[in-house]
């Protein structure tokens, strides 16, 4: 039965007895302390645990509840059920997600979907038609892009933000927009985080109407002359059957890596209209995170 998490203490204590365990344990979780802090102070989180064995840590976000777990002993492991639909990312080498899979499987969940690290740190210019109605503005309003990600990106993979945090993630984020200057409107966009010399596409996308016209090459060409001065480590979390994001990426020297990031569901129908969208961003995310390119 799941608890409220009310001390950050309960939680260090649960985590030591695994750790104290022989078998070396599994887990997800890579929240840092003042995430955490601040989800216990809004009572989002609740936890399950088992003994030594395992613990469960939920986060009750707007349309789901997602699972961080510590597995000691993957025998015993359970996930509980409830109403709300459940999301589980795990990240790491693809040898090293097999046995993970198998205990979430065979715990209930399905997977959903799987994204690809991809990185670049040489990369150039692609040539593009120009097209005098486009304006590119490299630090673009972040409120303008927000309605956007909500309508072309997945819910439960592609690390979206509840509403209540769209300020702080604004407030973290770059962003990078293409206006139709006659029509006046956003109609392609490049959402990405930089630590120090790592750049991380989170999310891109472009208006059906405007595909086809070079628009990606557009904000990716954008990125790489803003920082063309730096030595800059680019990081882009591909979606494995997006075949477009993978050329594109490849076509600007990008290398794909030995790690997968891996989103599970457990839900009892998964609608078909928010992950088979026809219109769907071209673009990039990643850990969550991490870029998408859809």
């Amino acid at each position: 039965m799941e608890e409220t998490l009310s001390d950050i203490e309960h939680f260090y204590e649960f985590v030591t007895q695994i750790k104290k365990r022989e078998r070396k344990y599994l887990s997800n979780y890579f929240l840092p302390e003042s995430s955490l802090l601040k989800m216990i102070e809004k009572k989002n989180v609740t936890y399950a645990y088992k003994e030594g064995e395992y613990l469960n840590l939920w986060w009750r976000k707007e349309h789901f509840k997602k699972l961080y777990y510590f597995i000691a002993e993957p025998d015993q492991y359970r996930i509980g059920y409830d109403s709300s639909a459940c999301v589980c990312d795990v990240i790491g080498k693809n040898k090293d997600l097999q046995a993970v899979e198998k205990i979430l499987t065979d715990a209930g969940m399905l997977e959903y979907s799987s994204y690809s690290q991809w990185v670049c740190q040489d990369t150039i210019l692609l040539s593009v038609r120009n097209r005098d109605y486009f304006e590119i503005v490299c630090e673009d309003e972040g409120s303008l892009f927000i309605e956007k990600l909500y309508l072309y990106f997945d819910i439960y993979s592609d690390l979206l933000p509840d509403w209540e945090e769209v300020d702080e993630f604004i407030k973290d984020k770059h962003f990078i927009g293409i206006h139709d200057k006659q029509k006046k409107k956003l109609i392609a966009g490049l959402v990405y985080s930089k630590r120090g010399c790592v750049i991380t596409e989170e999310f891109v996308f472009v208006v059906p109407s405007y595909r086809g016209q070079g628009v990606s090459k557009r904000l990716h060409n954008a990125l790489y002359e803003k920082y063309s001065s730096e030595k800059i480590k680019y990081v882009a979390w591909v979606r494995e059957d997006n075949l477009e994001s993978i050329h594109l990426h490849g076509a600007y020297h990008y290398k794909k890596q030995n790690y997968l990031k891996t989103t599970f569901l457990r839900k009892e129908s998964v609608e078909t209209d928010n992950r088979n969208k026809e219109d769907k961003g071209n673009g990039t995310k990643g850990i969550k995170n991490s870029g998408r390119t859809k």
